[in-house]
Order: structure tokens, then C-alpha cells, then sequence
């Protein structure tokens, strides 16, 4: 007969990135949660006012300003989707100011910041002789 070696459940051992990345994407979510709510209210404050403001104009409308000339379209570097760019304009439009404007897209640089942790934890590791 088999018996297995049952070892009593010990701490569950997470490294400390995972609850950090964990907790800010807990907090991401709660932010879009609360900017969804605000635009909600936005919306339905906008619709009371405007059905509860039925009356008609006094004077006539102004004249139109005079069209601006439009905003240039942002340099997009290759191999980036047309999609990618609007989620990027919807977020900045969604969390900054309207004056905001996106210039460029592009993917940026890899670094190797991980790389030289991981060569400078190895070598702190070794004794000098």
C-alpha cells in the first residue's frame, strides 16, 4: 500500500510585486468605476436641465465663430493599429482637459533595467577573493 507524505498547509509565499500590481489594479478599477458614475450624473443632470428648460430662446443665436483651423492628426508609428490610437484619445480625453493634445504615438524604447538588477543581484551574491 502507498501512503503519501501529507506536510500540514504552511503561509502562501506571493512576492511583493503581485500585491503591489494586484492593489494598483484594484485601485485602476475603483477609478473607472467612480469616472463612469461621474458621467452618469453628468448625463442625467444634463437631461433634467435640459427638459426642464423648454423655454424659447429670447434674442436670436449668435452667428457661428468662425471655424478654427482643425487640429493636426498625430504622427502614428508604423505597426501601431488605428484602434490602439482612439483608446489612447478616448483615455487622455476621459482623465486630462480638452486642451490636451495628442502629437505622437510611438512604442517605446526596451530598456534592460531588469536585466542589469538581475547581473548586479548575482554578482552581489558571489564573495570577492
Amino acid at each position: 500500500m502507498l501512503q503519501l507524505g501529507l506536510q500540514e498547509p504552511g503561509p502562501i509565499m506571493v512576492p511583493l510585486y503581485y500585491v503591489v500590481l494586484a492593489l494598483g489594479l484594484g485601485l485602476l478599477v475603483a477609478y473607472l468605476v467612480h469616472l463612469h458614475h461621474l458621467s452618469c450624473r453628468r448625463k442625467e443632470a444634463a437631461s433634467t436641465q435640459g427638459l426642464s428648460a423648454q423655454t424659447p430662446p429670447a434674442e436670436p443665436p449668435l452667428a457661428p465663430a468662425p471655424a478654427s483651423s482643425p487640429l493636426p492628426a498625430p504622427v502614428v508609428a508604423p505597426g501601431i493599429p488605428p484602434h490602439i490610437v482612439a483608446v489612447i484619445s478616448a483615455a487622455i480625453c476621459a482623465t486630462e482637459s480638452s486642451r490636451h493634445v495628442i502629437r505622437s504615438v510611438a512604442v517605446a524604447a526596451p530598456t534592460l533595467t531588469w536585466a542589469y538588477e538581475g547581473r548586479s543581484q548575482i554578482f552581489h551574491s558571489h564573495r570577492v577573493r
